[in-house]
């Protein structure tokens, strides 16, 4: 078996390993779509707001707070809480600092509601990925992962409770926690 030649990228910095994987044109389509599906969205929302309405407050997203708000997602992906909101609590054992010090919750709820990759409107296709073909076209995820060993994978040892449009069902799929090699 022939090994093949890692290409080890140096990272001078945070940012340019996070701009190396999410590059900045995905980031800026993110935010353009975000800005307009909140639009969309504002408009079609009855009127008078009740003065709680979160929409009432929003104002369009930034390149650098959609930066801080990928950053703060993937820092709940480490930081474990049962609840969104615990990373904003004041309580001496829910504190995480970083949170409140970089964007509020209702910011991020906010964005979180409009996360948006494609204009609906636009939308009109027989592609049922057409949501996030942006990301997959502009990602370069596929050419910078390269495993190490050959890596085999089996649908069925995978625990999957969606669904998806495409695809066909495997009758033959090993049993979960069956000895495989």
């Amino acid at each position: 078996m022939a090994s093949r030649k890692r290409k080890t990228i140096r990272f001078r910095t945070v940012m340019s390993y996070f701009d190396h994987y999410i590059p900045p044109e995905l980031i800026e389509i993110v935010v353009d779509q975000i800005n307009l599906y909140a639009q969309q969205q504002m408009v079609k929302m009855p009127r008078p707001l009740t003065k709680q309405a979160r929409s009432e407050k929003w104002k369009p997203v930034t390149v650098i707070e959609m930066k801080k708000f990928l950053s703060l997602i993937f820092v709940t992906g480490i930081v474990r809480k049962p609840k969104l909101e615990l990373y904003w609590s004041t309580r001496g054992i829910f504190q995480t600092p970083i949170f409140p010090q970089t964007m509020s919750r209702n910011r991020i709820q906010l964005i979180q509601r409009y996360l948006h990759f494609i204009d609906n409107n636009a939308a009109g296709t027989n592609d049922c990925l057409y949501k996030i073909r942006t990301i997959l076209d502009v990602n370069n995820f596929r050419t910078n992962y390269i495993p190490d060993r050959e890596i085999s994978l089996d649908e069925g040892m995978l625990v999957w409770w969606g669904h998806l449009q495409y695809g066909e069902p495997t009758r033959s799929a090993p049993q979960r926690g069956a000895d495989t090699c």
